[in-house]
């Protein structure tokens, strides 16, 4: 479901004084002069924020299963709404002769109760589904409220940094993302499909501007409270906390980014990258630890392309993640300057490193890139500076 600035509402002649304006694009059902045709209707299994004579809930409501939701402001008769059930109904509707100002012109009338899908239900979650990265879409009404937060001022100030707030579930039981002004990790848990919860989420420190670190707060705050999750048709990501209430609503991310996507420091070559190295370079790699070389570096940009010191040179190419936990580098380039002391060996030994990455790992702050068996290779900690 995609929440926009401009609420489109459902049946344009059901809606209330107070209420938005119709929508050419809702369902035929409830256009005036439908008579007393009969049609399936799909109902979410949770309430929306709507405002009709006053601040009010509806349900929200689509006419095919892939449309997009409503608002329905009027009732449908021998309907008993449960929240945490996903319905198909088959209504009837009935115009109303003169009806009072402030209420429909049309009558929703229960034919048959088609189907009724509790949230439960493993077909409509899972771990396997909300795998990947999504992109903060909307907050809902309440959790805006409660923060004292006007909504369009949040909208234009998500718009306006690039990053926006991000969320990457691994296929490990980790995630990570961003939260406004800085990235974050931890770890989650799905169970029966629908019930979610986040362990203890670690970040980094750096700061923002307040409107930034406001919109971090509430990211934080939002994530705490977490403990559902729905995902509609692979396209929309729904957080849910206690008794059902709609936290925030996410949408599938473009492009490559995650808790990867940084600047990261590197703390160690392991042994298994030095399987079959000389003397020479395992002499020089120990100066890695001493702290007598200049810092080995490696950023990883959301634009696929990786770039960093190698102990000597200055290095740049494209890498490619698969899954958010598989990562190679294509070729990469390097600058040709000559150094003496231990910078060169280092670099060689680097370099090699980095050609056999095929997966990586995050913990905590800590980066791990492996090979094709799961085998660390090169250890990074996250840059202070970013």
């Amino acid at each position: 479901m995609r929440r926009t600035q401009t609420i489109l509402c459902l049946f344009a002649a059901a809606v209330m004084t107070g209420g938005c304006g119709g929508s050419s694009d809702a369902p035929d059902a409830g256009k005036a002069g439908a008579g007393a045709d009969t049609k399936t209707l799909y109902v979410a299994h949770h309430l929306a924020d709507c405002v009709g004579v006053g601040p009010m809930e509806c349900m929200l409501v689509r006419d095919t299963p892939d449309g997009e939701w409503q608002l329905f402001y009027s009732q449908i008769e021998g309907f008993d709404y449960e929240p945490g059930y996903d319905y198909e109904l088959r209504i009837r509707t009935e115009d109303i002769p003169d009806p009072p100002g402030d209420a429909s012109s049309i009558r929703y009338i229960l034919e048959e109760l088609v189907s009724k899908t509790p949230m439960s239900d493993e077909a409509g979650a899972g771990a396997d589904l909300v795998i990947g990265e999504w992109r903060l879409s909307s907050f809902s009404g309440v959790v805006l409220a409660e923060a004292g937060f006007d909504p369009v001022p949040m909208l234009e100030m998500r718009a306006a940094r690039g990053r926006g707030v991000t969320i990457v579930f691994l296929d490990d039981g980790k995630l990570g993302g961003y939260s406004g002004c800085n990235r974050y990790t931890g770890r989650y848990t799905i169970e029966g499909g629908h019930s979610l919860s986040f362990g203890s989420l670690a970040g980094t420190r750096k700061m923002c501007p307040p409107p930034l670190m406001e919109l971090e707060t509430l990211t934080l705050k939002t994530l705490e409270a977490v403990e559902g999750v729905y995902v509609r048709d692979g396209a929309t990501l729904e957080l849910y906390g206690a008794d059902e209430t709609l936290l925030a609503t996410f949408e599938p991310a473009s492009g490559v980014a995650g808790p990867h996507v940084a600047s990261w420091k590197l703390d160690e070559i392991t042994p298994a990258a030095l399987a079959e190295a000389g003397d020479e370079v395992l002499e020089a790699v120990k100066s890695l630890s001493s702290g007598e070389t200049t810092i080995l570096t490696l950023d990883l940009g959301a634009d696929s392309q990786a770039n960093g010191f190698s102990g000597c040179n200055r290095y740049t190419g494209g890498y490619k993640s698969y899954g958010r936990s598989m990562l190679k580098f294509g070729n990469l380039a390097v600058t040709m300057r000559t150094c003496v002391g231990p910078g060169m060996a280092i670099e060689s030994a680097y370099l090699k490193a980095l050609g056999s990455v095929e997966r990586m790992q995050i913990v905590g702050s800590t980066l791990e890139l492996l090979d094709a068996d799961g085998t660390p290779l090169l250890m990074y900690s996250m840059a202070e500076d970013v």
